[in-house]
C-alpha cells in the first residue's frame, strides 16, 4: 500500500480484506488475528515487512519501467525477465524515442 495515501484507508474495509488475506497467508502472525486498529494500519503501511518493497529510481518512476507508470501486470514481473527481453525492450523504447524526435 502506498504511504501517501494511507490516510485514505477505510479500516473496516481493510480488515475485511488486506487484513484477511495476510491472516490466510501468515497464520502466525499475530497482527492479523484480530481487526487491526486506524494507528495498527497506519504503522503497518509506513513499518510493516509485509507491506515494504524497496525500489531503485528505475522502478519507483522511470516513464517506461516504474510502478507509478506502467501498470502492475506489467511491472511485476520485470524481475524475472531475461536480460534478452529487456535488451530487446529498451531498443524498441529508443526507436520509439527516435521516431518523435523526427516528427
Amino acid at each position: 500500500m502506498e504511504w501517501s495515501l494511507a490516510n485514505a484507508v477505510d479500516p473496516v474495509k481493510f480488515n475485511e480484506t488486506i487484513r484477511l488475506d495476510f491472516m490466510k497467508s501468515n497464520p502466525d502472525n499475530p497482527l492479523y488475528q484480530k481487526e487491526m486498529t486506524e494507528q495498527e494500519i497506519l504503522d503497518w503501511v509506513d513499518h510493516g515487512p509485509d507491506n515494504l518493497m524497496v525500489l531503485y529510481d528505475v522502478h519507483h518512476r522511470h516513464p517506461y519501467y516504474g510502478i507509478h507508470k506502467v501498470s502492475y501486470p506489467k511491472w511485476l514481473p520485470q524481475r524475472v525477465y531475461t536480460d534478452q527481453f529487456i535488451e530487446e525492450v529498451d531498443e524498441k523504447i529508443a526507436a520509439h524515442k527516435a521516431s518523435r524526435k523526427n516528427k
